[in-house]
């Protein structure tokens, strides 16, 4: 499946795939990529939609860099009556790449050179703010003449993690030449881990957070170090305070011991 969907002003919803294919110590199994945001202004300059996704993210688990926002957002054809699109602000671009760098790879101390990153769904899909921005859009089609639109919702992304897609996933772990599987959230657990460890179940099923735990996928073995995802960590939208305190003390406690071990460090 090369595309699915497509974003507000005609932009193709793109696969987001790791880059770099060197080994490397850790693979890092995400849920699905984000997007490119912008805000929206009708020629008169008031605001449309305050944030809406126009394009895939440039890479995966984007930190959302400015310069490079912003030169996306210019290749963004919008109609002179439609009015024009902005950058709106660093907020809404690459908080969770952020969260990930800051709250979970430098605990570890693994830069990003050194990791293999994947996600279950490897397009964007929207969520509620989205399919409200989509619906705002969808409004003006008709008067502004606009392409069609149409993102793939959230709670639709089982669909695509059909019997080809965890096979993608299989031969990226295996290029990875990686031990160390690092999970964020319950989601890869749910929807891959546990295809192979069924006993496996959520994050809450672990008797400790963030203990290495030995698994097999096929007939390879790996460590498993399951984390909360970088939404939860970052404090981006809805968040636990339980789970936070969890991981905060993984970090204090335990994340340095386990990054020793997979970066191959003696004690």
């Amino acid at each position: 499946m090369e595309k699915l969907g497509t974003f507000p002003f005609g932009e193709p919803n793109r696969k987001v795939v790791q880059k770099d294919r060197t080994p490397k110590k850790a693979f890092v199994l995400g849920v699905y990529a984000s997007a490119v945001h912008c805000i929206w202004k009708a020629a008169d300059h008031h605001i449309l939609v305050r944030a809406m996704a126009v394009a895939s993210e440039p890479e995966l688990f984007w930190t959302g860099n400015p310069y490079e926002a912003k030169e996306i957002l210019r290749s963004i054809k919008v109609p002179e009556e439609a009015g024009y699109v902005r950058y709106p602000g660093r907020l809404l671009n690459g908080p969770v790449g952020r969260s990930l760098d800051i709250d979970i790879l430098r605990p570890l101390n693994l830069p990003r050179k050194e990791i293999w990153l994947c996600y279950l769904v490897p397009y964007h899909l929207s969520n509620k703010g989205q399919r409200k921005a989509l619906r705002k859009y969808q409004r003006f089609k008709q008067p502004y003449n606009l392409p069609d639109a149409e993102i793939y919702p959230t709670n639709k992304k089982q669909e695509f993690l059909n019997e080809e897609r965890i096979e993608e996933i299989i031969k990226e772990i295996d290029e990875s030449a990686s031990e160390y599987i690092i999970t964020l959230g319950d989601e890869p657990l749910l929807h891959f881990i546990r295809l192979f460890n069924p006993e496996i179940l959520k994050l809450n099923g672990f008797k400790e957070y963030g203990q290495l735990h030995n698994i097999k996928i096929r007939d390879k073995e790996y460590r498993l170090l399951p984390l909360i995802h970088p939404k939860q960590a970052g404090k981006i939208g809805s968040h636990t305070e339980r789970w936070l305190s969890k991981h905060n003390r993984w970090v204090n406690e335990k994340a340095k011991e386990i990054s020793n071990l997979i970066r191959g460090i003696s004690q």
